[in-house]
């Protein structure tokens, strides 16, 4: 995605067709573009878990069906899509509510080798460019944060964390209320605990639609309001999205268009330091957020109390080749490493290619 400080200097055709940029139809605005606000407090607050599992069953067909639907209806980052031309703005709120962070991001896709983005902000000015066999970088040459990258995929893609039906869960349809509105869902149950509907992860729809208007992820709760359809696909231009109950992202989409695109866009840049290869370093939020596959719980001596900060590496498999740790009580070093070493996770890759990853994580003994 492309800053849109930047659109106006780039050798670049747009083809706006209004058959895929079109508004919804006056009786779908009046049934599926209602604002929806994600309730205060917190849904997280009286969350309840039993270690004990649930009985045994399987994913309902209803809500793997009612998942796959959804799936194929909704965001604009889907494989398969024309190329497109997007742009939008973010604003991070703190914990008191305040304006903290705020940017623009565009992008020009083809496909997921051959893109050009480009962030501008107060913490990040950077222009990528995937070029169809590598990946390069001009300005900032950091890996963007976690919220950086959540300002996006929650804009494009509203299942941009993958296929929930992952190991120990399982697929069902609830009726979910989001300030006030009735909508239906499909949540994710654990087979291996029993955790109360509020606290597990679901993604929801006005009923009788398949336009996504709320998903809660964790700690984080998304509200898609003003829907309209591109490439037959329902997209949102307001995006709210709470942590904890409290404001933390507003995400406006100004621009999503068909587009003809020069080549010239995806040409290797001439002020880049070259390729992104090799071992990269990637926040720790946007990796355990979003590569991890499994973790061991750590076996540490009772009595002790204290942090560890451990640096890992993850190689081209997603298993951990190295780990260290990087200050905390002797007592607990070793069993937080032996725990990282087994950690598992899915494989990073830079235009299709697998690449190692340095990363860090922490943990805290209080008790």
């Amino acid at each position: 995605m492309v800053s849109l400080a930047g659109s106006s200097k780039l050798a670049l055709t747009l083809c706006v067709m209004a058959a895929s940029a079109a508004t919804l139809s006056s009786a779908q605005q009046q049934n599926d573009t209602g604002t929806i606000r994600a309730e205060v407090p917190a849904s997280r607050v009286g969350v309840m878990i039993s270690r004990t599992p649930p009985p045994a069953t399987a994913t309902s067909a209803d809500a793997a069906g009612l998942f796959q639907q959804a799936l194929a209806s909704n965001g604009v980052d889907i494989a398969g899509t024309q190329p497109w031309h997007v742009e939008l703005t973010y604003d991070e709120f703190d914990g008191d509510g305040d304006n903290v962070h705020s940017g623009t991001v565009e992008e020009f896709w083809v496909s997921d080798r051959k893109y050009r983005r480009v962030f501008k902000s107060d913490t990040l000015n950077q222009i990528e460019v995937a070029t169809g066999s590598a990946l390069y970088r001009t300005g900032d040459q950091r890996w963007p944060n976690p919220t950086e990258i959540q300002a996006i995929h929650e804009a494009l893609n509203p299942f941009y964390t993958g296929d929930p039906g992952k190991p120990n869960t399982r697929l069902d349809t609830i009726d979910w209320t989001v300030g006030g509105t009735k909508l239906s869902c499909v949540i994710v149950r654990r087979t291996d605990m029993t955790i109360s509907d509020n606290g597990l992860p679901k993604v929801c729809f006005l009923p009788g639609t398949r336009a996504v208007r709320y998903t809660h992820r964790g700690w984080n709760e998304t509200t898609y309001n003003g829907l309209f359809q591109f490439q037959d696909r329902y997209v949102a231009h307001e995006i709210d999205v709470t942590h904890g109950g409290k404001p933390f992202l507003k995400i406006h989409l100004t621009r999503a268009e068909l587009a003809h695109t020069d080549d010239s866009l995806f040409a290797t840049p001439a002020d880049s330091p070259g390729p992104l290869n090799g071992r990269v370093v990637i926040p720790s939020g946007l990796l355990m957020e979003s590569y991890l596959v499994s973790t061991v719980r750590p076996d540490f001596p009772r009595g002790i109390r204290g942090k560890v900060n451990v640096r890992f590496v993850v190689g081209k498999d997603g298993q951990v080749i190295e780990a260290e740790a990087l200050d905390g009580p002797e007592e607990l070093r070793k069993p937080f490493l032996k725990a990282v070493k087994k950690y598992k996770f899915r494989p990073f890759l830079i235009i299709d290619q697998p690449v190692e990853v340095e990363s860090t994580t922490s943990f805290q003994v209080i008790r």
